[in-house]
């Protein structure tokens, strides 16, 4: 259906009403025309045939009767108007004469109806179409009476062709059409502007309604005082309600912007199906979790189809059935996940869908495994040396009269007592690195860094002399300052030092190196990301040993707590299995990072390399 403006709905009918009035107007004019002509026919030819009557009577009139020869030579001596015509007959309507210009000849007349009313002693009129003559007439019939009005001695009719009527009113209605059609084009032209100023208004309106209808309420329609009140209402209406509706529009749509900031800032994964299992919601989570692409349009599509993933789609179909539910995933990738499921209603009452909520409980899980490691590695780390000491003690309260083997148990009784002891404090120093920071950095210091190398070979003296280990040191920047806290810096770099000692060779070598670098190295390893500092240098302090190395599976585990490559040699070596975990706090603390490495991925037996990276921190040179 084609779409018209209003401005032609009004122009049109209103050019075609004028051209119905001019058509009503040509029309009812030929008729006035006509019935014009008729009525002045009428008058005319009623004067003409009371004359022509009065005429007959005197001048062909023989023995008191009409003659025929008198009256052809009387009608013969009468000057006719063009068109006119006269026929005389007697009381019986035969022919006594008749003026010239007829095709036929009738003797009788007697069947016209205006013929038989003058018979009757009336004046007979009509008006209708000879065929003989292809052509209408309008006939006129008069009685002639004697002058008493009592004897009627003939009729006497006048015809007169309508010819001349029709050429005129011909003439007339082309006039009147030519200048109709001058009148329609001038009132069209002033109707133009007219109807424009009436439908200019209403076509702002209806733009406004069209914008409105798009959501777009930027446009408001502005009309004049000089418009009618009727459109000043409506326009002033329909601004206001633009202004309410733009109001109402922005208000939902900052209500799901701020859904949808929230949506996709939120953590956990959120999806919702409808009631035929197709997605209409998902957030930027969710789509991670699954490793599906997030810019995409999956409005409409299967959840299966989305996810691919065929126990979500049962859990969904469970949810429909128990209206709540909480279940966990093990996805491919090794992602854990906990998904809580909800039916979607709408006012308390009709189902819409499934809401689900997807958590990533793969690092809690990992927290958890270690946890329950830690918990199950130190009570094995205090078990071993609390049987032993339990067991040497009960052995000595039995009685040993041997002094040298009493002194040995106690001996061990004692070395137990001090590896319990230090596995004690050092998970008190692991649990304050971790939870008084602000404290621990309040005691930041600036030192030389040479001079803390000299500490450090000076704190492993008795190990690498009782290993005979050569301790070479190589300082590439003996002439810098390090702000750090002094007291754990040294002990993470001795436990370092005395591992490399431990774990290395009889007669080995251990290096202690020091190189200035502009930004932390990265590692495959511990260290990796942890680095947060915007310091632009930093100090890389490499202890290598010439011992076995580390084999590659356990370089990333190695700064765990209790985590041992060799348990038994841990603890025949007196370890605390804590110490490079506290390694690992401690550069940590220091916004820095430590990692381990070997010469070569192949073999192992080039020795390990620990690099433990630090921030200079300098405030003077």
């Amino acid at each position: 259906m084609s779409k018209r403006r209003i401005f032609w709905k009004f122009y049109v009918p209103f050019v075609v009403v004028m051209m119905v009035i001019m058509m009503v107007f040509a029309i009812t004019g030929e008729k006035g025309i006509k019935d014009f002509y008729l009525d002045e026919m009428e008058s005319e030819l009623k004067n003409s045939t009371e004359k022509m009557a009065e005429d007959l009577l005197l001048h062909a009139t023989k023995d008191g009767t009409l003659d025929s020869a008198l009256c052809q030579q009387f009608i013969n001596d009468h000057r006719l108007p063009p068109l006119q015509r006269i026929v005389v007959t007697d009381v019986n309507g035969n022919l006594l004469a008749q003026s010239s210009g007829r095709n036929d000849v009738i003797s009788n007349f007697t069947s016209y109806p205006e013929i038989r009313t003058a018979l009757a002693g009336k004046i007979g009129i009509s008006l209708r179409y000879v065929h003989s003559e292809e052509e209408e007439f309008f006939f006129l019939t008069r009685p002639i009476f004697e002058k008493d009005q009592t004897e009627l001695k003939g009729i006497v009719r006048f015809s007169y062709s309508f010819a001349s009527v029709r050429l005129l009113s011909k003439n007339l209605m082309q006039k009147i059409f030519i200048a109709g059609f001058w009148m329609l084009a001038v009132w069209s032209l002033i109707a133009f502007p007219l109807i424009k100023r009436i439908t200019y208004p209403l076509e702002k309106l209806r733009s406004a309604v069209v914008d409105l209808q798009k959501l777009d309420g930027s446009k408001l329609v502005h009309v004049g005082p000089e418009e009618s009140e009727e459109v000043r209402v409506l326009s002033n209406a329909l601004n206001d309600m633009v202004e309410r509706i733009n109001k109402q529009v922005k208000k939902i749509s900052d209500q799901r912007s701020e859904r949808e900031s929230i949506f996709s800032s939120m953590v956990e994964g959120v999806i919702t199906v409808d009631l035929d299992g197709k997605v209409f919601h998902w957030n930027k989570a969710a789509c991670e979790l699954f490793q599906v692409p997030y810019g995409q349009n999956y409005k409409g599509k299967p959840l299966i189809e989305v996810f691919k993933l065929d126990s979500l789609e049962q859990f969904n179909n469970r949810i429909s059935k128990q209206g709540r539910l909480r279940e966990e995933f093990y996805l491919k990738n090794g992602t854990i996940c906990e998904i809580q499921g909800t039916s979607l209603e709408h006012e308390g009452e009709k189902r819409m869908g499934t809401l689900m909520v997807v958590h990533d409980v793969t690092r809690i899980r990992e927290l958890e495994d270690h946890r329950r490691d830690f918990v199950a590695n130190v009570g094995h780390e205090l078990r071993t040396p609390l049987t032993a000491i339990q067991g040497f003690i009960e052995t000595l309260q039995d009685g040993v009269d041997d002094p040298a083997i009493r002194k040995r148990f106690l001996d061990i009784v004692q070395n137990h007592s001090f590896r319990l002891r230090q596995i004690v404090e050092d998970l008190f120093l692991l649990s304050n690195i971790e939870n008084d920071v602000p404290i621990l950095k309040s005691n930041f210091t600036k030192i030389s860094v040479e001079k803390l190398l000299d500490t450090l070979k000076e704190l492993c003296r008795d190990k690498y002399e009782k290993r005979n280990v050569t301790i070479k040191i190589v300082n590439s920047i003996n002439a810098r300052e390090l702000y750090c806290h002094k007291n754990l810096l040294e002990l993470a770099l001795s436990n370092i030092v005395e591992n490399a000692i431990k774990y290395g060779p009889e007669g080995g070598t251990v290096t202690i190196s020091t190189e200035g670098l502009s930004k932390p190295q990265i590692s495959d390893g511990i260290g990796k990301g942890q680095n947060s500092i915007s310091s632009t240098e930093y100090i890389n302090f490499k202890i290598q040993d010439d011992g076995p190395g580390i084999p590659i599976e356990h370089q990333e585990r190695i700064f765990e707590r209790f985590y041992s490559i060799d348990k038994a040699r841990s603890r025949q070596t007196g370890g605390s299995g804590l110490g490079l975990s506290l390694v690992k706090h401690i550069a940590l603390l220091h916004q820095g990072q430590v990692f381990v490495s070997t010469n070569s991925n192949q073999d192992t037996r080039n020795g390990a390399i620990f690099n433990f990276q630090i921030p200079l921190n300098e405030k003077s040179s």
